[in-house]
């Protein structure tokens, strides 16, 4: 069984480069373009860890963070 990995990263180019690396060493990979999709793709898809940019905007980081708690 794979992990899942939900990976929210807003520039589309970078989101997909690094889903594409994920998913070759073996992970399920989840993508996020904001805060709201990584919201609903961490309640539907339950995945296992997060890999979130940093540099999204600091209220919407600190709300995604509240959740995934």
């Amino acid at each position: 069984m794979a992990y899942h990995i939900l990976l929210v990263d807003d520039a589309p180019e970078l989101r997909r480069m690094v889903g594409e690396l994920l998913e070759g060493a073996g992970y399920a990979v989840t993508l996020a373009a904001d805060c709201a999709q990584a919201r609903r793709a961490w309640t539907e898809s339950q995945p296992d860890a997060a890999l979130l940019d940093v540099m999204l905007p600091s209220k919407l980081f600190s709300s995604l963070i509240a959740i995934i708690q």
